[in-house]
């Protein structure tokens, strides 16, 4: 799934909207280097915690609950993605999207 992950953001980050939406610095300065690479960075981060802190949330509220509890996450996240035009909240949202993902991949194992 990162690789997937990975791929979906990375079409996203060259699109010209993306580019023009949030204003980003010229291609291929530092500072655009270092946005893009933090969103990147971040979808990475969310899926290490999403996948670490499945088995917590399993162990408290069961399998039904860890599903409940992720589709509420990813819910917030892509509201926090669509709706608002910040990029500290592409971020948020984005961490917070990828970390249900992983949470609700690993619980569907689990739960078949």
């Amino acid at each position: 799934m990162f690789g997937y992950n990975n791929g979906v953001i990375a079409g996203v980050l060259v699109l010209p909207s993306f580019y023009r939406d949030f204003n980003l610095p010229p291609v291929g300065t530092k500072a655009y280097n270092n946005i893009t690479g933090n969103i990147v960075s971040l979808l990475q981060i969310g899926g290490l915690v999403g996948s670490l802190g499945t088995f917590g949330v399993m162990k408290y509220w069961g399998r039904r609950g860890a599903m409940i509890f992720s589709g509420a996450v990813y819910l917030v996240g892509a509201v926090m993605q669509v709706c608002i035009f910040l990029l500290l909240f592409i971020r948020g949202g984005g961490l917070a999207s990828v970390c249900a993902n992983k949470d609700r991949h690993s619980v569907m194992v689990g739960y078949h």
